[in-house]
């Protein structure tokens, strides 16, 4: 049987950064991160980096990603890139924001680490909402152990609460 087990929470107020550490070790494999929040100063958004073992935040360019964004006012937009310095995207921030991620192997140095996203929120207040799904990939094999989410305009702001699980495998 397998099930999701609790690992940790942080919040912030207020940042356009937060990072979430100690998540990622050898007892699970995959993980899911649920993120959520709002009461964002500008439009922005939520962008992420790995943190290595010894604590530093990875933003070397060995970050591919596929996304797709379908948003109420413009319609559907897709977009990928080879090579990028991060994480791209987690989704739009606006007033309300939530979304889920699974990550794939962060700990295990030998692989890559794989992300598998999707997240909804609303812009503009309120009249706009949005979709986002979108995969990544790390392409340099590190030992994670923590996530740094950041937002895209550095000069605005947000709200966010970030939940850890893992995922245990009892056979």
């Amino acid at each position: 049987m397998s099930q999701l087990r609790f690992i940790k929470e942080a919040s912030a107020q207020t940042v356009n950064a937060i990072n979430i550490t100690d998540i990622f070790s050898s007892d699970f494999d995959v993980y899911q991160l649920h993120y959520f929040g709002g009461n964002y100063s500008g439009g922005t958004s939520l962008d992420g980096r790995l943190i290595s073992s010894a604590g530093i935040v990875v933003a070397d360019s060995n970050y591919d990603y596929a996304r797709s964004m379908v948003r109420s006012d413009t319609g559907e937009y897709d977009s990928y890139s080879a090579n990028a310095s991060y994480f791209r995207s987690f989704g739009e921030v606006g007033h309300t924001f939530s979304g889920t991620a699974w990550i794939f192997n962060p700990f295990n140095a030998a692989s890559y680490t794989f992300v598998l996203n999707q997240n909804a929120g609303g812009v503009s207040g309120g009249s706009t909402f949005f979709g986002m799904k979108h995969t990544s990939v790390h392409t340099s094999k590190i030992s994670a152990t923590g996530m740094n989410f950041f937002t895209d305009n550095t000069s605005a702001t947000i709200d966010i609460t970030v939940r850890a699980y893992g995922l245990r495998v009892d056979s």
